[in-house]
């Protein structure tokens, strides 16, 4: 649990130990998630999305994907984008995802909840989210080593 969403990207990404790289993210995505990409010392790379989902365009995502290193997929409102499509080109290239549902929680595909396809899923519970606390976020992972780290950089401690 995080103050909110933007801090969970940061956190998430120090964890990972990335920093000055390039991380995809969707061109029509709220100014939290770049900033979240700035705040960890690396450098967003915008890229164009699909009409029908608002979701990071998997076609674009594997004719780019060599100069990328992480990919942030954003659920927009409420629609899952094309997160196993996207999963299969970071799983074959090496490259880090991270599953953005602030907006999509409770949402499936194929029966599948999002926020189970990346290597970690952000939550917000801000304002005008589907869980709406006023503030708040959450980090998922089922990594072991991203979480001691996550708590380690969180509380100061190992």
């Amino acid at each position: 649990m995080l103050g909110n969403a933007t801090a969970g990207i940061a956190l998430t990404l120090q964890a990972a130990g990335i920093s000055g790289k390039r991380v995809a993210i969707p061109n029509n995505v709220c100014i939290n998630v770049p900033m979240g990409v700035y705040f960890s010392g690396n450098q967003p790379l915008f890229l164009d999305i699909c009409k029908d989902d608002f979701g990071l365009d998997p076609d674009l995502l594997a004719t780019s994907i060599d100069r990328i290193d992480v990919v942030i997929a954003v659920h927009a409102y409420g629609i899952p984008c094309k997160i196993k499509q996207i999963e299969s080109i970071c799983k074959q290239n090496g490259v880090f995802l991270i599953e953005d549902l602030a907006v999509a929680q409770g949402a499936t595909i194929s029966g599948e909840a999002v926020g189970r396809f990346g290597d970690a899923s952000i939550v917000s519970f801000g304002n005008g989210k589907i869980i709406d606390i006023g503030h708040g976020g959450a980090v998922l992972t089922n990594n072991r080593t991203l979480t001691k780290k996550l708590k380690e950089l969180m509380h100061g401690f190992p």
